[in-house]
């Protein structure tokens, strides 16, 4: 029975139309030569060609096929259509924090289209990562603790870097400082050298010998304070040997242990008249310190007044018997390279013995200045004061060389003794000296 065109197609699947190349060829029969059959073996036979010619079989390869190509392109059309709320620009402008930015600080990174929430940004300082939180951060600012990419105690410049969500990548670089270290201790300011020779106080330059006393566990920087109640009485912070500007804070190192005391001059020009309280203290100024403040320590100062001790039992006064020497204040100004000599009247009170009890004290000198060569001691008189019962007086003097030229120094005159019954004496007085 003869095989028809319509016999030929059948459904294989549901869904398939397929029919027999074979079939298609008998049916051609001799209208076609052979070279145009064989050429037509190849065509059909060959590779699928991306383009359907009209009369090809449309087969459920080639329907795959097309929707597999309208699935990448569905694919490549939601990433357009979402691309229009990627944003066209992604970067840092500044930093924001604590000034110097440090390890450990808590900053935020001020940019543009930065991802939301934070915590889909990648954030690294050099290779040290960082996180955002989540509830500060928005899409112009990252807020996140400052990572240590291993500074060490030097501070440098590294870089900061972020990567949103959609890959895109910001950086920035800046300047970096080690963490802030905290320190805790206590401060102490303590008046323990008056000016010598004053008596009552009159017009003129008194320096008043003070003592900072520190205990810190780590870097400390001090600020010496002095502020008076009057602006007739200005008191300045003066290091009696010239080696240190009090007026900065100190640095107090930990690699020098945890113990410190520093001795400083307030020096104080008395008006004509009038009162003033000059107030001494000091302050840690780290940011965050835990290092208590110094109690401030009051100088009370009145013309014609006592000048303020602190060892109310002993006073020295400068004696008219004083040779080669002028005074200014509790200053004594020495003609340049010529000897010359002061004498000082120590008086005792109070010192809590009975009457007839004999107590001696030892009075010495030191002589200090940053050109100390320059300046020569003599010969002391007096070198032990006795008094019988509670009160008494005695003297004590010393010569002295200055150089032939310019100089400043500081001649210190110490007191020390044992009352019968009290506390022990030991208080030291100061003498600015200077040539002329």
């Amino acid at each position: 029975m003869a095989t028809t065109l319509t016999d030929a197609l059948r459904l294989v699947k549901p869904g398939e139309m397929v029919v027999s190349l074979t079939d298609i060829l008998d049916k051609l029969g001799n209208k076609i030569t052979a070279d145009e059959r064989d050429q037509l073996l190849i065509a059909m036979l060959s590779p699928r060609r991306e383009k359907v010619q009209p009369g090809d079989l449309i087969t459920t390869d080639l329907v795959n096929q097309i929707l597999a190509y309208i699935g990448d392109i569905q694919v490549r059309v939601e990433k357009l259509e979402n691309s229009s709320t990627i944003p066209s620009t992604f970067r840092i402008i500044r930093i924001d924090g604590p000034t110097p930015i440090r390890v450990g600080s808590r900053v935020t990174a001020v940019g543009e289209n930065f991802s939301v929430p934070g915590a889909r940004n990648s954030v690294s300082v050099n290779t040290a990562p960082a996180t955002p939180i989540n509830n500060a951060c928005t899409a112009t600012q990252l807020v996140f603790d400052m990572p240590d990419p291993g500074i060490g105690q030097t501070g440098r410049k590294v870089t900061l870097s972020v990567i949103n969500a959609d890959g895109q990548t910001a950086s920035l670089q800046f300047q970096l400082e080690p963490m802030l270290i905290i320190p805790t201790g206590t401060l102490i300011v303590r008046y323990i050298t008056p000016p010598a020779g004053s008596g009552n106080l009159a017009p003129g330059l008194y320096d008043f010998g003070f003592r900072l006393i520190a205990d810190v566990d780590q870097d400390a920087y001090i600020q010496l304070n002095a502020s008076s109640s009057a602006a007739t009485w200005a008191g300045v912070l003066v290091d009696p040997l010239g080696a240190t500007d009090y007026t900065k804070p100190v640095l107090l190192a930990r690699a020098s242990g945890t113990h410190f005391e520093r001795d400083f001059i307030v020096r104080v020009t008395a008006p004509s008249t009038g009162t003033a309280v000059i107030s001494v203290g000091a302050t840690e100024m780290t940011a965050g310190t835990q290092v208590n403040p110094a109690p401030s320590q009051p100088l009370n100062l009145a013309i014609g007044q006592p000048v303020p001790v602190p060892e109310n039992r002993v006073a020295v006064n400068y004696l008219a018997t004083s040779s080669n020497v002028t005074f200014e204040g509790g200053t004594a100004v020495f003609t340049r390279n010529t000897i010359g000599r002061i004498d000082f009247e120590i008086l005792f009170n109070n010192l809590g013995t009975s009457g007839g009890v004999v107590t001696t004290f030892t009075p010495t000198f030191e002589l200090k200045s940053s050109g100390i060569n320059n300046w020569t001691k003599g010969l002391q008189t007096g070198t032990e004061i006795s008094i019988s019962g509670p009160q008494g007086n005695g003297s004590t003097g010393l010569r002295l060389t200055p150089p032939n030229a310019a100089s400043n120094a500081e001649l210190l005159l110490t007191i020390t003794g044992q009352p019968s019954g009290g506390a022990p004496v030991n208080v030291t007085y100061r003498v600015p000296v200077r040539t002329n």
